[in-house]
């Protein structure tokens, strides 16, 4: 298959594909029918870039309030039945629609654990040893949505037992921001002897390729993960098993308390020096975040970032931020077309992208305030 882009930058698109029908509140058959209508545009408008790619499991959404809280597909580059073949989990990110959900649990339900074995028997910081493989409840939340997916009458597991070829069949799970942070950990547990029972052994490759994702868990849960998927080195972005990150994109720092510190100053030594009110409000949401993170840690031990690849040649588009507007344009950015920029893929038409992609910053600035009631009792008085 001749191409224009390569197997990373082809990875990155079809996963951001996921998150198209994000703006659609329906039911679940017409959001699924519209992210369908999505995907295949995509591959249309650009098969001089992607080269001919076919959908072989989904796209299947959840729905909690009308819009697609999880989406995930899976697409295939060999729909002929000969010779090797690519297949590519694809795993949306945030939908800021869906606020109560994705935005108030999935991303920011971060003060509760729940054990890498327990993902699927719904308890939350209950047994085990205080270090073991954890992840964050909403981290859960999401993985167990994907994991009840079902598509022709078979979850995801269930499809990837049944497919033929294995030996010559490379499989890659992708996501981009909250789908950065749960693609690795579905990956782990489905291949977990305990949990999914896939074997990795008769695949040619399984590869994890999360972008700008926040952290999941504990060091232990990195550990795992990586112990898994060990990392597969390469020139910047060209790497597999690694976070890819932009270093001035802010969603990456969660939900580690030092890096969430790093925020703070990020695009500038002192970001608001004209209006001291904007530092103040920017500093206490990346506070109430690091409440947030320190309740986590009382059970599980501080959250602890998968390795990352940083992408070369990221640099700030404003260097002159001075207030939470400036700000959030510039994270806006970090997040969304600097990835597009840093990976070479300014040619490519995403429908609803931006809308899909823009949650995720909010996450922290927004989503963190309205939590705060919940989640800003001292870290010291939670009990695990």
């Amino acid at each position: 298959m001749t191409t224009q882009l390569n197997i990373w930058q082809q990875t990155y698109a079809l996963s951001i594909i996921t998150g198209s029908a994000a703006g659609v509140k329906d039911t679940v058959a017409k959001i699924e029918e519209s992210l369908t209508a999505n995907i295949e545009a995509f591959y249309a408008n650009n098969v001089a870039s992607l080269g001919t790619w076919t959908t072989a499991w989904g796209p299947v959404v959840t729905s909690e309030d009308g819009y697609a809280d999880n989406a995930m597909y899976v697409v295939t580059d060999n729909d002929s039945g000969a010779g090797p073949t690519t297949l590519l989990v694809g795993i949306a990110g945030t939908n800021f629609h869906s606020k109560k959900y994705d935005v108030g649990e999935e991303d920011l339900d971060v003060g509760k654990t729940v054990l890498f074995s327990d993902l699927f028997s719904g308890s939350t910081e209950a047994g085990g040893f205080p270090r073991s493989p954890r992840v964050s409840a909403g981290t859960a939340y999401g993985v167990r949505a994907l994991w009840g997916m079902k598509s022709q009458g078979a979850i995801l597991r269930d499809y990837l037992k049944g497919v033929d070829n294995k030996s010559d069949t490379t499989l890659i799970f992708a996501g981009h921001s909250l789908g950065g942070a749960l693609c690795p950990v579905l990956a782990a547990a489905l291949f977990d002897s305990a949990l999914g029972g896939l074997d990795s052994g008769e695949w040619a490759n399984v590869y994890t390729y999360p972008t700008a994702g926040p952290t999941p868990g504990n060091v232990a849960c990195a550990e795992l993960i990586g112990r898994s998927f060990p990392s597969v080195a390469g020139d910047d972005y060209k790497v597999w098993n690694c976070n890819v990150c932009n270093p001035y994109d802010i969603v990456p720092h969660a939900w580690n308390e030092d890096t969430l510190e790093e925020i703070k100053t990020l695009y500038s030594t002192y970001p608001y020096s004209d209006a001291m009110t904007h530092k103040d409000v920017l500093d206490g949401l990346v506070d109430v975040a690091k409440v947030m993170s320190a309740k986590g840690a009382v059970v599980a031990g501080a959250y602890t970032q998968l390795q990352c690849a940083f992408l070369a040649g990221a640099t700030p588009q404003n260097d002159t931020v001075t207030n939470m507007g400036a700000f959030m344009k510039e994270a806006f950015y970090q997040h969304t077309v600097a990835y597009d920029k840093l990976l070479g893929l300014g040619g490519l038409v995403f429908p609803g992208k931006s809308l899909a992609a823009r949650s995720a910053v909010e996450m922290l600035l927004r989503g963190a305030s309205s939590a705060a009631d919940e989640m800003a009792e001292p870290a010291s008085s939670a009990s695990g």
